[in-house]
């Protein structure tokens, strides 16, 4: 029976772990935390599919549905909305809730889990091939191994360089984000009560802010590319109160702050014998950071592929398992190179520039729903002639968003002329060529 070492109780991981160990496979999960401090207090966004691909039933009553997105520019002006398709619909769901069913799930299946147990770097055999992990309790010997301990990964950073495996991070692909739920104050005004609210640059913050009600209390997030001292938090929260003034003082859930990555997908999630998931590949919607869909879509995809090769008679080599690679940069990745493009425009934007865009037009529903949705921007002849009309004041900002547009279609077509089969050659240049676009 050949065994798989599952480093971290991420989400894709543990989706993994579930489809593995249910078809006879000996899958253990070494989990730094406790069992019962997994899982941020608070609310995730996940699209309605997610619990399909997970393989786990979940609870009419676990889960909402997502308000309709509103999204306000720096001076609070022309506000755009956008309605999500019922393609798009989307769950708001406890995390704490949908960890208890991945964990049940892959514990029901078989496989084993271990807390308090911190994954230390990859256990490498004599030609320097990935063959276990090194816990703070000694070595684990694996068949195979996946990563899913996060954005800051112990494991690719003690990867051989051969696996040309890397995490690097620039400076508006991670995060920084503080969120907590606050008391309602009684008979406040709240604007767009029924909507999840984003406001752009907030308080000239180079990131967002938003407000949405939850279960009777003010859901409030603060999101920048640098990290915000208390001074400058509390500023900004007050200036929040004034846009929104249900907002109270006492802190009811939350309350803390961490890192998420913004960056699209790690060019290479695979090598011999081992692959990453989740936040160790980087899987969010560059926009918004959510990234747990991804994350199990892919858990899926890597278990299917293993199983598949096996079934096959074949090693878990990285030829024999790049179809998992294909399979997420087709079905996923593909989506998430474009937007990333829109993400670091908007980034790259002033505040005057931002409201221009809104304040006209140019920045519209359709820009901003592509973005929030996972999908290219596209700008036909028509609608350049109509953004020229209403931008020809600042001409440079429209053809900074034409580029945007071509650079997002380039990018997509990019990631989806990956090679099909592995040839170590095509896949270097398929690398240089996508790292062109994430650079």
């Amino acid at each position: 029976m050949k065994k798989i070492v599952i480093a971290g109780a991420g989400h894709g991981g543990l989706t993994a772990a579930g489809y593995l160990a249910a078809q006879g496979y000996s899958v253990e999960v070494y989990e730094k935390r406790k069992r019962d401090e997994l899982g941020y207090d608070w609310h995730d966004t996940i699209a309605a599919s997610t619990f399909e691909y997970a393989g786990i039933k979940v609870g009419k009553d676990e889960y909402t549905g997502r308000p309709n997105s509103t999204f306000f520019p720096p001076n609070l002006q022309t506000p755009i909305s956008i309605d999500a398709t019922a393609e798009q619909a989307e769950y708001s769901i406890e995390r704490k809730v949908l960890y208890k069913h991945l964990l049940d799930n892959a514990a029901n299946q078989g496989a084993i889990l271990y807390f308090g147990k911190e994954v230390l770097r990859p256990y490498l055999d004599s030609v320097g091939k990935v063959a276990g992990i090194v816990t703070a309790d000694g070595e684990v010997l694996a068949d195979f191994v996946i990563d899913a301990t996060g954005m800051y990964s112990p494991l690719i950073k003690h990867l051989p360089k051969e696996y040309n495996i890397a995490s690097n991070y620039g400076e508006k692909d991670i995060f920084w984000a503080y969120r907590a739920y606050f008391n309602l104050v009684p008979d406040a005004k709240i604007v767009n009560a029924d909507r999840f609210n984003f406001y752009f640059m907030f308080d000239g913050i180079k990131g967002l802010a938003w407000y949405k009600l939850n279960q009777g209390l003010a859901d409030v997030l603060i999101g920048a590319v640098q990290p915000l001292d208390k001074a400058r938090l509390d500023e900004v929260l007050e200036k929040l109160r004034e846009a929104q003034p249900s907002i109270g003082y006492e802190i009811k859930r939350g309350g803390y702050a961490g890192d998420i990555p913004l960056k699209s997908t790690l060019p290479l999630i695979v090598g011999d014998k081992f692959a990453l998931t989740g936040d160790a590949a980087s899987m969010p919607v560059p926009m918004n950071g959510s990234g747990i869909t991804h994350s199990i879509i892919a858990g899926k995809l890597l278990a299917d592929t293993l199983i598949e090769a096996d079934k096959l008679g074949k090693e878990w080599t990285i030829d024999n398992i790049w179809d998992y690679q294909v399979k997420y940069f087709t079905q996923v990745g593909s989506k998430m190179i474009g937007v990333r493009v829109l993400k670091n425009f908007l980034l790259g934007l002033d505040v005057k520039e931002l409201n221009f865009l809104f304040n006209t037009g140019i920045l519209g529903a359709k820009e901003l729903g592509a973005g929030a949705h996972g999908q290219e921007i596209v700008l036909d002849r028509k609608a350049i002639f109509e953004k020229i009309k209403k931008g020809w004041r600042k001409l440079f900002l429209l053809l900074k968003i034409k580029s945007v547009a071509q650079n997002s279609k380039l990018a997509k077509q990019a990631v989806l002329d990956i090679p099909k089969s592995y040839n170590a050659s095509a896949v270097a240049s398929w690398v240089e060529k996508i790292n062109g676009f994430i650079s």
